[in-house]
């Protein structure tokens, strides 16, 4: 062996950038120990699912993929719906600014309209796709490229079926309940809601060239309410529909992905859901409509569609429904710190995992909604053979430190500051038309003067670089993965007691420090900041 020399041995493009990130983790000064390391992730899939970016974040959006590619995330799947220009049908792009701007005018609006306007059960309302507007094919283009140069394989998902407002807002004749204001569901009798989909998937596939589309076909509820549909067999109807598009994309050498919540007669305490016979005293208001089931179609689809199943968190039963079918099975909107049996269920077989943020791919939504945390902690997951729940809090520990590391990673010259708060502001993540208002969470500022006569403000924000002292250690406490990436928590011990305290760095030029004084926000009386430490570096 050569001692001032390293060789790194790989099947792919991919597999020498993991080892050259492997070797920069485990440099001390520059070196690394002789010897031979032996790395192979545990999946095959690794990945996260956003909405495309709104113009303005385009350069924070592949800055995003050098965080994915750093982290060993190798799939971005991105739903396209009506974020992308589409040449063949404007009219799409045109009708989906003016939705986003009238659903997202404020933020609960969209699940209002979602939960609590109709006496019918809709689906979810994505308005943050495209950030309310849409890119062009060219910008989409420029992402996927930068994807492949960052060794990420890219899932465009193009909904249909359900989630297909921004095929129907502008074509209601195609919408299959006739008096829906907001329509999702198109009709599957109507061959005009075909030539428009694949108007819309022939576009797709040109901008992408995707090995695989996810066609949706989650949250479907509406069945058989119109003329043409009203004798049919909704599970017939729903395979068709499946088939159909699935024998289109193959014509094209173009795989299926489908979220699979319909294939589970599930129940989530006691209550039907997923595709289950959902009956009209279902949630907390009487529907006038019962929801047929849908969860016999498992047995006529074919096992050469990848499912994403996103029902993993209510009970293990529902993986058999996939194993027994010999469908390639995906965990959808995962969450490793709320994974129960990981090392059993894997054994058992699955393609990989995917998290999923239905939010703007803003940092801070990112950061709050612990998508960044889940991907750090998914680095660790993925690639640990003997992963058990014991090993949780050490790989959790570990994930906000490298999230600390990488978010500073090019300061040079700075201030850290080590303060808490005992103001406790509820968690809650943000999505479906829920955005972060951050007038909620301004704490006040910190106002530091330097010997150069010079001053910055750094203001205070509850949950991006600020949260509660009474947080225990506990990985399950979202109020710990809300904040990693901007801080970094520390345990210390003040006034007889042990508290959580958030270190976070602020950028500076080096001046000395003259002086620091907090601000508090005078409309939050009650959200004081206490500040531990700072130190200069």
């Amino acid at each position: 062996m050569i001692e001032d020399a390293v060789k790194v041995y790989s099947h792919s493009e991919r597999g020498l950038l993991y080892g050259a990130l492997a070797l920069l983790g485990l440099s001390e000064e520059g070196y690394v120990h002789h010897g031979i390391l032996y790395e192979a992730p545990v999946v095959e899939m690794r990945g996260v699912k956003v909405y495309l970016p709104g113009r303005e974040h385009l350069e924070f959006f592949k800055e995003f993929i050098d965080f994915l590619a750093a982290f060993r995330v190798n799939t971005l799947m991105i739903e396209v719906g009506g974020a992308m220009e589409y040449k063949r049908h404007p009219e799409i792009n045109q009708a989906w600014v003016k939705y986003c701007r009238e659903i997202g005018e404020y933020s609960g609006k969209a699940d209002s309209i979602q939960t609590w306007t109709y006496d019918w059960k809709k689906n979810s309302i994505h308005v943050e796709n495209g950030d309310g507007g849409y890119l062009t094919q060219e910008e989409v283009r420029d992402i996927v490229e930068y994807c492949r140069r960052s060794c990420v394989d890219i899932i465009p998902e193009v909904p249909s079926l359900s989630h297909s407002d921004y095929l129907l807002l502008p074509h209601p004749e195609l919408r299959e309940r006739q008096n829906d204001e907001y329509p999702d569901t198109y009709c599957p009798s109507n061959e005009a809601s075909y030539d428009l989909l694949f108007d819309v998937l022939d576009e797709v596939i040109e901008v992408f060239e995707p090995a695989q589309i996810n066609i949706g076909h989650d949250e479907a509820y509406t069945f058989c309410k119109c003329r043409k549909c009203a004798e049919k067999d909704p599970v017939q109807v729903f395979v068709d529909d499946v088939l159909r598009i699935r024998a289109y994309l193959a014509q094209r050498g173009v795989g299926t992905i489908m979220w699979a919540d319909k294939l589970l007669d599930a129940r989530v305490e006691g209550k039907p859901c997923g595709g289950a016979h959902i009956l009209k005293d279902y949630d907390d208001k009487e529907f006038i409509e019962e929801i047929p089931p849908i969860f016999k179609s498992a047995d006529m689809l074919p096992n050469d569609i990848s499912m994403f199943h996103w029902y993993w968190g209510l009970d293990e039963k529902y993986d058999d429904v996939f194993h027994e079918h010999s469908m390639p099975m995906i965990y959808g909107n995962f969450s490793p710190i709320q994974f129960k049996h990981w090392r059993r269920r894997v054994d058992r077989g699955i393609r990989g995992v995917v998290i999923s943020n239905w939010s703007s791919v803003h940092k801070q939504n990112l950061q709050r909604n612990e998508i960044y945390f889940g991907l750090a902690f998914c680095n660790l997951l993925l690639w640990e053979d003997d992963y058990s729940e014991s090993m949780a809090h050490g790989f959790a520990k570990r994930a906000m430190e490298m999230l600390y590391q990488y978010n500073y990673r090019n300061v040079k010259h700075g201030l850290r500051i080590l303060h808490s708060t005992e103001y406790v502001c509820p968690y809650k993540m943000f999505y479906d038309g829920f955005f972060i208002v951050h007038e909620d969470y301004d704490m006040g500022s910190y106002k530091i003067t330097f010997a150069d006569g010079s001053e910055l403000a750094v203001p205070i924000e509850y949950g991006l670089n600020i949260s509660s002292d009474e947080v225990e250690w506990d990985c399950t406490d979202h109020k710990l993965p809300e904040v990693s990436l901007t801080t970094m928590p520390r345990r210390i011990e003040s006034a007889g007691r042990t508290v959580t305290a958030y270190e976070f760095i602020v950028e500076t030029k080096g001046s000395p420090i003259t002086s620091i004084v907090y601000h508090p926000n005078p409309e939050r009386k009650d959200a004081r900041a206490q500040l531990y430490g700072i130190e200069a570096f």
